[in-house]
């Protein structure tokens, strides 16, 4: 099963969008201000918050609203403020579709902010990870403590990254793929990307001490590691050629 499709209508900077997806590696080419951060954000906020397996549990709606309104954070975080600002607009609606049919579609009234679903038929991929433009691995200290417990500028998927790089390393044989993309990529670093109490140390040196682009590729390995990031997994990674020089 992969995520094969997604509809906006009325979505932020969309009137209208029917966008068609490839099984592997899809690429969003556009000019600044026309969407491409938002289209992966709806995608990904709208599989972080949804359960894996049959859509069927209580409290989807609930779960998309908040998940919407954290990774997005529109004044007093009303996820009406979505909509796409024009006369007469009245609901936003989003739909995500899979290759075997089966999909998730669900509308935002604009006034009231509430979120209704229309359909919850879709099976999910793993759980989703969101790279951003700006690496994680510098800031990653105490990041999730302070986000927990002060109201920070940063949206969710930093605070979602910080946790999947938080996880511990999976002892045992990992699929083939994944063993020689690890191993290339630490040869590019110059040594293994290891967690020591809060900091994170490349090839024995502090993160901070390496150059953003190395510390993205880092966050990578470190994902690839703990098994965050698995074959048949969605990735959603913004400006991935941003300091990668």
């Amino acid at each position: 099963m992969a995520i094969n499709r997604t509809e906006l209508t009325d979505f932020t900077s969309f009137r209208s969008a029917d966008v068609h997806l490839a099984s592997g590696i899809n690429v969003f080419v556009g000019g600044n201000a026309t969407g491409k951060t938002h289209l992966m954000k709806v995608l990904y906020a709208t599989l972080k918050a949804a359960d894996r397996g049959q859509l069927t549990t209580a409290g989807l709606d609930l779960r998309l609203a908040d998940k919407l309104a954290r990774v997005f954070r529109p004044d007093d975080l009303a996820i009406g403020r979505l909509g796409h600002r024009r006369p007469g607009q009245k609901s936003v609606r989003v739909a995500v579709h899979d290759d075997d049919g089966a999909e998730l579609r669900y509308s935002i009234y604009t006034k009231t902010t509430a979120l209704k679903i229309l359909a919850d038929t879709l099976v999910l991929p793993p759980s989703p990870l969101f790279l951003q433009s700006r690496e994680a691995l510098a800031m990653h200290e105490g990041f999730a403590a302070a986000y927990q417990k002060r109201e920070l500028s940063f949206d969710e998927t930093y605070y979602d990254l910080a946790l999947s790089l938080d996880t511990k390393a999976v002892r045992g044989t990992k699929p083939p793929v994944i063993t020689t993309l690890t191993q290339k990529l630490e040869l590019i670093l110059g040594g293994k990307v290891l967690l020591d109490g809060d900091k994170f140390y490349v090839g024995g040196l502090e993160a901070q001490l390496l150059s953003e682009g190395m510390r993205k590729i880092a966050s990578v390995v470190r994902l690839l590691a703990n098994n965050e990031l698995r074959e048949r997994g969605v990735l959603f990674w913004d400006e991935p050629e941003a300091n990668l020089n």
